[in-house]
């Protein structure tokens, strides 16, 4: 069983598949279309790669042909849509959400609410998880957050210094961004010092 990742940004789209169980890459996209074209790139098994000019632009599109690669590019990377056990989809903004979860109908509504905590990102993002779910259907879809490293922030260094009252009714708080990496950084730290990640 493989897992599929997707991240997409505000005019690309980074993809990969990874074999869970020792973490390597197996496959990997990236579909980039911030110019006046759109550039594809796709890294096979082997680590050869091809690169190109398409006619498509979006989220949508780029998810399509990464699959298509993945089944049929020479070698290929995934025998059928059966091998994947997830997909995992970034969101930059998780609002309160302080843990990855697996997205149903009422989850994909609440992140489409908090749209303007990322008005760049977050519509992309659903984008690629509607291009993902179409694709491939049945299969677990899970959102994972960049805000929910720094969740646990306590109140002293969450709370911006403005009235009480904007905290409470509009949400405003230090969410913190970059959370995969840093929380990547820290484990693979500890793991270097050879210490236990809490004491860090």
């Amino acid at each position: 069983m493989h897992i599929l990742l997707l991240n997409a940004g505000s005019s690309s789209l980074k993809a990969s598949l990874v074999e869970p169980t020792s973490g390597l890459t197996v496959a990997s996209s990236l579909g980039d279309w911030a110019g006046a074209e759109t550039r594809y790139r796709y890294t096979r098994p082997d680590g050869s790669e091809s690169s190109e000019v398409v006619p498509w632009r979006g989220h949508g599109p780029a998810v399509q042909r990464f699959i298509s690669d993945l089944l049929h590019s020479s070698p290929v990377a995934l025998n059928n849509r059966l091998e994947l056990a997830a997909v995992g989809h970034r969101f930059v903004h998780g609002g309160s959400f302080t843990a990855s979860v697996r997205i149903t109908p009422e989850i994909r509504s609440r992140l489409a609410a908090i749209t303007d905590l990322a008005p760049l990102h977050t519509p992309p993002s659903l984008e690629t998880l509607a291009a993902a779910e179409s694709e491939l259907p049945g299969t677990p879809q899970v959102a994972v957050f960049d805000t929910s490293f720094h969740s646990t922030l306590p109140p002293h260094a969450a709370t911006y210094p403005l009235p009480d009252r904007w905290t409470r009714e509009w949400g405003i708080r230090r969410y913190g961004f970059h959370g995969l990496s840093h929380a990547y950084c820290t484990h693979r730290a500890a793991e270097l010092l050879q210490r236990n990640v809490a004491d860090l």
